[in-house]
């Protein structure tokens, strides 16, 4: 189920309830009527033939070439990479529906601190791109830039500025009462003295504006150029190549990425987000044409920078320096992307180039074939891994494995068998050895966890052809809601998804697609309710019956199952009496249902 809401689901309700579904996405694309439906091409993937469908009915889209769906909320965290939050309060404003919290109060008073501080953000950036164009305070950052190839549609694309050499630029201009002052050294662009003046953080350094996906600036990285010098020599700070601006109400680096305001549209018709270091290596990728490209913004790669990926593409290509350092640091991706559920490759240039030296060596275009081609992580990781160690020793062949298995276990079967293979051929070792050391490493939980769901899945077609009639169609919900146990059902998500429905049935509530899908926040959930939005119940009621009476049987069946395997547990433990019980209860059971 979904996680808690900020807004109290009557907001979120009448938000649903106010707002248009064609009328919001007709802003995006282009609708065409199509039957009772709208249909357009889809924005999430490359297609030639519309095959991204509307329901103004239900409410709802669906595109059948690549599989994204859901309501107005999904839509719109979709196509503008916004939380559910964020997706409300736009439709709220929209559509003139008052905000209240899920306590019945209104928007609090840190809602008003945060959009003070954005706009005092936003204030201050066009203040140092100001600066950047002024042919006295910025002609030295200019050059620089100039210099590194930046272009003028690059300054203006990322907002690029300067900070002035001076102490109280950013603090004369925008601290003119105490309160001011404090709101500025809030978010990282003034410091306190020892005496209890306020002076510029930011001196003499060309900023780099970070911009969150809705265009709103949360921060600021500045590189340094020379500059001002504490008296006594520099501060720590001082002689930073980069500073960053803090972690405050409305940044959060670890939550951000650098570049992604503006590589979004690029990464979804490329199908793929390429992953750099440095804001001066997404600027070099972006001149030389390509697009797709962010920054971890000075930061370890973190699990909400993933999940913040997925909004987008499920295929991000590591390139990162190829230093030492830096290869270190794509080894240690996987773990962060593998827990998001994303496949990551590594490209890695040639010698120790970083990435804005290495496409200005051999262009975009060359760049960008091989970031397409860029090998999967384990390939990557075996590569690397082969290249430390001696394996022409024993010793070397188990030190590679000792850092390889790890990896390769978190990996499903296939992948496994997979890489594993090609490990063994590396190491000239039989493979039976390698999935035998993978087998003691991973231990046998996780194969029978995947054995298991694969045994299950049989279960599923009859709940899912159940559910689809009982969230579709009203008079299969009453009689369901009389005769159904949900406890009958084996899926978690189906389960929960019929309890939902027949809660509000019996609450008297209108149970519609849209409404219920606010109720989850995975994927293939959201997936699955979607599709129901645009299918048509073939099923009459005597159909309906045997599903039902299939769904008990398959219960029954499963019931059985468990004591057999029970029963056979005590009997070889030495537990007659018990077994005898479980042998009572089996043929009891048996008279029930039929049991293969």
């Amino acid at each position: 189920m979904g996680s808690k809401r900020y807004y109290s689901q009557a907001v979120i309700d009448e938000v649903r309830n106010r707002a248009d579904i064609v009328q919001v996405i007709s802003e995006y694309l282009t609708l065409r009527p199509a039957g009772q439906n709208f249909k357009a091409l889809c924005p999430f993937h490359k297609e030639k033939t519309p095959s991204f469908m509307v329901s103004p009915t239900r409410q709802m889209f669906r595109c059948f070439g690549c599989g994204e769906g859901g309501n107005v909320f999904t839509f719109l965290m979709k196509i503008d990479g916004l939380t559910f939050g964020q997706a409300v309060r736009t439709l709220a404003r929209r559509y003139g529906v008052p905000l209240r919290t899920e306590d019945g109060e209104k928007i609090d008073k840190t809602a008003r601190l945060r959009q003070t501080l954005l706009d005092l953000n936003r204030k201050v950036a066009a203040h140092f791109q100001r600066n950047l164009i002024d042919r006295e305070a910025g002609s030295k950052a200019l050059e620089y830039l100039k210099g590194r190839g930046v272009s003028d549609d690059a300054i203006r694309t990322f907002g690029i500025g300067y900070a002035r050499e001076s102490w109280d630029d950013v603090c004369g201009h925008f601290g003119k009462r105490a309160s001011d002052l404090a709101l500025l050294e809030t978010l990282g662009l003034a410091s306190k003295g020892k005496q209890g003046n306020y002076y510029d953080r930011f001196r003499g350094r060309i900023i780099f504006p970070i911009v969150d996906i809705a265009g709103n600036v949360r921060g600021f990285g500045g590189r340094v150029l020379g500059g001002v010098k504490e008296e006594g020599g520099k501060t720590k700070e001082e002689g930073a190549k980069y500073l960053n601006s803090p972690e405050s109400l409305v940044y959060h680096k670890s939550r951000t990425l650098y570049g992604l305001h503006q590589a979004r549209e690029a990464v979804r018709s490329e199908g793929f987000v390429v992953l750099v270091e440095g804001y001066m290596d997404v600027i070099a990728l972006f001149e030389a044409g390509i697009r797709n490209v962010v920054a971890t913004c000075g930061t370890a790669l973190t699990p909400q920078q993933c999940a913040l990926i997925k909004r987008y593409t499920e295929r991000p290509v590591v390139f990162f320096d190829a230093d030492r350092a830096g290869t270190s640091a794509s080894l240690r991706s996987f773990d962060v992307f593998s827990r998001e559920g994303l496949r990551p490759r590594v490209f890695k240039a040639p010698g120790e180039d970083d990435p804005d030296d290495y496409v200005k060596r051999v262009g975009g275009g060359e760049l960008m074939e091989s970031l397409r081609q860029a090998p999967a992580f384990p390939e990557f990781l075996i590569k690397e891994t082969l290249q430390k160690f001696d394996v022409g020793t024993v010793d070397g062949k188990l030190a590679v494995l000792k850092e390889v298995l790890p990896s390769l276990s978190r990996l499903t079967l296939v992948e496994r068998n997979h890489y594993v293979r090609m490990l063994a051929d590396e190491l000239s070792v039989d493979q039976e050895i390698v999935f035998a050391e993978l087998h003691r490493l991973s231990g046998r939980s996780k194969v029978g966890e995947e054995i298991k769901a694969l045994k299950e899945r049989q279960f599923l077609a009859e709940e899912r052809d159940l559910v689809r009639l009982i969230v579709t169609d009203e008079e299969a919900l009453r009689i369901a809601c009389e005769s159904v146990d949900p406890g009958l059902i084996t899926s978690e998500f189906l389960r929960e998804l019929v309890e939902e429905c027949f809660s509000a049935f019996r609450s008297g509530k209108e149970v519609t697609l849209s409404g219920l899908l606010d109720k989850f926040e995975g994927e293939a959930q959201r997936s699955f309710i979607s599709q129901l939005a645009f299918c048509e119940s073939v099923i009459d009621g005597s159909g309906f019956s045997r599903l039902v009476d299939k769904l008990r049987r398959n219960a029954l069946a499963r019931r059985a199952h468990e004591m057999h395997e029970e029963y056979l547990s005590r009997i070889q433990g030495g537990d007659t009496a018990g077994g005898s019980e479980l042998e009572r209860e089996f043929v009891e059971l048996k008279r029930s249902a039929v049991v293969d």
